[in-house]
């Protein structure tokens, strides 16, 4: 099985696959303490490009498979997820020809690495969760084919793939007050 995305909390490591044999892409967790390793079902054909948590919600950013002007379509997933490892769908945000790469959560917040076809350039993409809902928040513009990100002190860092590049940016553009 090829993964993309990954993720850990406490003593859990999320694996999310980009194929899948039965149309049903699944995430893969290594309980690093005892090793045990169990498969969730997430009933989507999507790739599994990042994972992240927030409280008993579970944040999955994919892509399908088919390519549309060199592009393909970005889903952003929240599902809540039940000690069984059970996941239930509560909601999706649909972004198309764009591409999801990273994810980082800070302050209530999820920061996904988008490269947008539509919009023509990388964007960083924000939303949080509002009652079981995935609300949108803003997309701000960033190098092209942004990949990694993540958040240290006052400081949002990110990778692009166009430029070979990491960028430093003081956290506060991209947070609203």
């Amino acid at each position: 099985m090829s993964y993309h995305g990954c993720y850990s909390i406490n003593n859990l490591v999320f694996f999310g696959s980009v194929g899948s044999k039965n149309k049903n892409t699944p995430i893969t967790i290594l309980n690093s303490e005892t090793y045990q390793i169990n498969h969730i079902e997430t009933n989507c054909n999507h790739q599994i490009k990042t994972i992240n948590s927030f409280n008993n919600y579970l944040i999955l950013a994919t892509d399908t498979a088919k390519y549309k002007n060199n592009l393909r379509d970005t889903y952003i997933k929240l599902y809540n997820i039940d000690e069984k490892y059970k996941l239930i769908l509560l909601d999706e945000i649909y972004i198309p020809e764009a591409q999801v790469d990273g994810c980082v959560f800070y302050n209530e917040l999820f920061f996904f690495t988008i490269h947008s076809n539509i919009d023509n350039c990388g964007l960083i993409f924000i939303c949080k969760i509002i009652n079981e809902k995935l609300k949108f928040v803003r997309k701000i513009k960033c190098n092209d084919f942004p990949h990694g990100i993540d958040i240290c002190k006052d400081k949002l860092v990110y990778t692009s793939y166009s430029n070979e590049s990491i960028t430093i940016e003081n956290l506060n553009k991209f947070i609203i007050n």
